[in-house]
């Protein structure tokens, strides 16, 4: 069958024959594979690989150590190191699990997250490497306990394998590496359980017995020789395999077709086949279901007037600012979710004839029991027949209830997150939101019971009525005590902003992080420039969170309210906030509006915030009512304007609005909630305000095709050869570019280099510092070089420090371990706290010369560091050995010291720029330069100096993902 369809061509046909051989003996020596995994068990080896911080305090070498939290909850630690690792890069970790022996009996509450350094191969833990100063992998686990230990008993934790699987997915892990545990407190003062330490004795040391199958270099299993010319080896990533097919079809369809290319991650392939045979291709991974193109579409039902407003009362429930409870289905029905205040009550409405609604007389209703009191209620709309309802209730859980629009039922809830922070209070506390993606995953991002925030993303499968996990957890905020997560995904590009408050810091910030559509996440960023207004009500914030959208044309809008304010003798809090990104950076606008609760609505065109009133407006003065305020085209924002008045009770209530990357149906008219008190029974109110916007057309709003697991049409076929099926074989037979490209010294749009300066010490020192010429920004990067001579003696830079107090980390050095007269090495502080007379100081055990160059740059990841790489040598050309890096758009760092004092002439290699040298010809020269790498791939740091220098030369490259 297979040769009538393609003309008789038997060379495809032998090619495909061979290719499904090969997938099939390659999942068959999977399967046997994995039937035998191997067991490591790993165990802490020497006294310096244990030790415990709290605040400033350090210790190692001590008889037993402690897990959980001491006098300093916010910077509580626990470190376990495991050297000579014998796990394979790319292995497929099935379990791992860390093991600890009690020191003595102990029945005592303690909480902590157990991360893994990011690091290829860790160091060991002393006073100037600290735990606290370590990059942590995304992945992570949450432990709570409250259990009687005995002495003397080992003791098994939870499971951390996706921990270890990040570790050793590392490009540059490989066996023989070591790894760390990192154990960070979460609890209240002095929670801790102690345990015996390495120092103890060397068979006390904790375990680390970790479950593995295949990675780059398995057991020797015999492997089936199917075919000589293709090689079959047996790694957990598929193989790509081009479409061999020699001309394209002359006619072809508008209709995607799955990839033939297997794929081992829960998304098929990106990259569409141009063959229109559907038979060829191999069933895709399981994704959910096909979404409809998330285009505006307004109906032509309804000619709404400009300006009209209306609202109308919908029943019992509450709403807030952050979750988004409302959706305007593709039905042209609306439908309403809201919580019960102080019950476990869900409501849920809906319309029950197309349209814009003028009153309640065509509401269908039915309530839903959970098993906890909602905190808050959220919606997220799959753009078809889908509205996931997520409860985040009291009891401390997430639970997903599906709503089926064309039944209106409720499917079994489905518990996502058990670790959820809980509270008494349930209006205006949020701490969910979520959003289905142009990908078809529904991420969340919510408020952990150690109070960070998180994020993760899920595929639905709607015959089984299950999550499955597409990302693992990842800890979107590092500092802690933050509330009020928001979440934003891109029409555009598909790319996710959370935002939410942090209290880590004094005054109280708002913070955003992005993540791209490929996964990438970049580093947290402060974009609030006013302190920010916070109340800890019965312990948690009220309607004080961030509102967030972005619009079709992809850029970025955030509000907040302004801590409180003088005006004239008497304070207030209130005033709006409104933060924009159009590509070039975060730009904070302080309005003359006021509000307790402002939230970001969008018409397709014009950008409003809807809230209550506040004496301090020019006009809709009163907090009972409900006013909405619009941003004017020339980016000033006009007055409020009444929305709604009661007589009886009041709106000083959160609006929730309409708004999605997916389903964001009838866009020009601007739809909420909101609810009259008394507080506890609110009253849920709809409103609409119907602006007369047309709305344009979103210019990539259609999802990839990758979110559609089978053929399907497009919403808006077309028969030119422009559709997305373009019938080129080029995408897919072209092979992998070239590993070896050049960096470019053009700067990147993501990436700016700010400043740098050089200081040169006159020796016998144990510290020396230089000043940046200008104030460093807050929330940029200070990426530092440190060179050390030493002669009679080893030289290392034990430590970095600066006058504001940011962390830093050292990233690579050479020689490493250090030996003997000089060395130099690279370390770096991200989202840093800036401002004037910005001075690092490098630190060393003993006296030497020590030279060290500062310098700043914007738009590196705060968890940036990829790649690292050192090397040494003679002659005139300097190499810093080579760098393999994983993401495109990646900041390449290098520095370069030699012992030729004379010798200060040198040259940065081609695509690099020189940005510091020594050039008084009285000190061993250091030399800094930067390039950029546009793609992922093997780079090399290069300097040629003017002559050879004596003693040869001493190189470090770093590389750093960007935002």
């Amino acid at each position: 069958m297979i040769l009538i369809m393609l003309n008789d061509k038997l060379v495809f046909s032998k090619i495909l024959t061979h290719f499904f051989i090969l997938v099939v003996l390659f999942s068959s020596f999977s399967v046997a594979y994995a039937q035998t995994p191997n067991t490591a068990t790993l165990q802490v080896a020497n006294n310096a690989d244990d030790a415990n911080e709290d605040g400033s305090s350090f210790f190692l070498n001590e008889s037993n150590m402690w897990m959980g939290t001491g006098s300093t909850p916010a910077k509580s630690y626990a470190g376990f190191r495991f050297s000579t690792v014998q796990i394979p890069q790319g292995a497929v970790i099935q379990s791992a699990r860390l093991q600890v022996k009690s020191a003595q009996n102990q029945w005592i509450g303690m909480e902590f997250l157990m991360f893994g350094e990011a690091a290829n191969n860790s160091m060991v833990f002393s006073a100037s490497s600290r735990m606290s100063s370590r990059s942590l992998t995304g992945s992570f686990v949450s432990h709570y306990s409250s259990s009687n230990w005995t002495a003397n008993t080992w003791y098994t934790l939870e499971d951390i394998k996706t921990t270890v699987q990040e570790i050793v997915n590392r490009p540059g892990w490989a066996t023989g590496n070591n790894l760390s545990i990192i154990l960070k407190g979460t609890g209240g003062p002095w929670g801790r359980k102690f345990v015996k330490s390495r120092n103890s004795g060397a068979a006390n040391g904790a375990k680390l017995i970790v479950e593995y199958t295949g990675g780059v270099t398995p057991s020797p299993t015999p492997t089936p020789t199917p075919d000589p010319t293709p090689s079959v080896t047996p790694t957990p990533s598929p193989v790509p395999t081009p479409t061999p097919i020699p001309e394209p079809s002359a006619t072809p369809t508008p209709s995607p077709t799955p990839s033939i290319t297997p794929s081992a991650t829960p998304e098929p392939s990106v990259t569409p086949s141009p063959s229109p045979e559907p038979s060829v291709t191999p069933t895709p991974t399981p994704t959910p279901s096909p979404l409809p193109t998330p285009t505006p579409t307004p109906s032509p039902t309804v000619s709404p007037v400009p300006g009209t407003a209306t609202s109308f009362s919908v029943g019992p429930g509450f709403v807030d600012v952050i979750p988004r409870q409302i959706v305007r289905a593709n039905d042209d029905k609306l439908y309403m979710f809201a919580g019960g205040a102080e019950t476990p009550v869900v409501h849920a409405y809906w319309t029950t004839v197309p349209g814009t609604p003028a009153d309640n007389t065509n509401l269908g209703s039915v309530n839903l029991v959970t098993s906890g009191n909602p905190i808050s209620v959220d919606t997220a709309y799959d753009g078809a027949n889908i509205i996931h309802v997520l409860i985040n209730s009291t009891n401390g859980r997430v639970i997903d209830y599906v709503f089926d629009i064309s039944t209106h039922t409720f499917k079994p809830g489905i518990n996502v997150f058990t670790n959820s922070a809980s509270t008494p209070v349930e209006i205006g506390t949020s701490g969910l939101s979520s959003m289905i993606g142009l990908d078809g995953k529904i991420h969340f991002a919510y408020r952990s019971s150690t109070n960070y925030i998180i994020h993760q993303s899920f595929t639905y499968d709607s015959a089984s009525n299950t999550l499955t996990p597409a990302t693992s957890a990842f800890l979107v905020d590092t500092n802690g005590f933050a509330s009020h997560p928001s979440i934003a995904i891109s029409p555009m590009d598909g790319s996710l902003t959370v935002s939410w408050m942090s209290e880590a810091v004094d005054p109280h910030v708002i913070r955003v992080r992005n993540m791209s559509a490929s996964g990438v996440w970049g580093g947290a960023t402060t974009v609030s420039t006013a302190p920010v207004w916070s109340s800890t009500n019965f312990g948690l914030n009220i309607d004080q969170g961030p509102s967030v959208l972005v619009t079709s044309d992809g850029i970025k809008h955030l509000a907040y309210m302004q801590d409180w304010e003088n005006f004239g003798g008497t304070y207030d809090y209130g005033r709006i906030h409104y933060v924009r990104n159009d590509g070039s950076g975060w730009v904070d606008q302080a309005l003359p509006v006021f509000t307790h609760d402002p939230a970001l609505a969008n018409n397709g065109v014009d950008i409003y915030a809807v809230g209550h009133g506040h004496p301090n407006n020019v006009a809709c003065k009163s907090m009972d009512d409900m006013c909405t305020v619009a941003r004017n085209p020339d980016g000033t924002w006009a007055n409020p304007v009444l929305f709604a008045h009661s007589t009886t009770g009041s709106f000083d209530a959160s609006p929730s609005v309409k708004w999605g990357a997916v389903g964001f149906n009838r866009p020009e008219a601007i739809e909420f909630l909101f609810f009259k008190t008394p507080y506890s029974s609110p009253t849920l109110y709809y409103g609409r305000l119907d602006t007369g916007a047309s709305p344009s057309p979103s210019p990539t709003a259609t999802p990839s095709p990758s979110s559609s697991p089978t053929p399907s049409p497009t919403p808006t076929p077309s028969p030119t050869p422009e559709s997305s099926v373009t019938p080129t074989p080029e995408p897919s037979v072209t092979p992998t570019p070239t590993p070896t490209p050049t960096p470019s010294a053009t700067p990147n749009p993501a990436v700016s280099y700010v400043q740098s300066a050089l200081s040169v010490g006159n020796g016998g020192e144990t510290a020396h510092a230089v000043t940046l010429p200008t104030p460093v920004i807050s929330g940029n990067t200070v990426i530092v070089a440190v060179s050390v001579w030493g002669e009679g003696g080893t030289g290392q830079t034990t430590s970095l420090t600066d006058n504001f107090g940011n962390t830093y980390s050292k990233v690579v050095q050479h020689p490493d371990p250090a030996s003997g007269n000089s060395n130099v090495s690279i370390w770096y502080a991200t989202n840093v706290i800036g401002g004037t007379s910005f001075t690092a100081t490098a630190h060393s055990a003993s006296s030497h010369y020590i030279t060290i160059a500062a310098h700043e740059y914007s738009g590196i990841l705060t968890n940036g560091i990829d790649q690292v790489a050192h090397n040494g040598g003679t002659g005139t050309a300097a190499s810093s050995g080579n760098v393999s890096t994983t993401t495109d758009n990646e900041l390449l760092f290098v520095a370069f010291l030699h012992e030729d004092a004379a010798n200060i002439n040198a040259t940065a290699g081609t695509g690099f720029t020189l940005r510091q040298k020594y050039t008084s010809g009285a000190q061993e020269p250091l030399f800094t330069e930067d390039g950029f790498a546009p793609t992922s791939g093997i780079y090399n740091g290069a300097l040629t100096f003017a002559s050879n220098p004596q003693g040869g030369w001493e190189g470090a490259i770093a590389t750093f993902r960007l935002q």
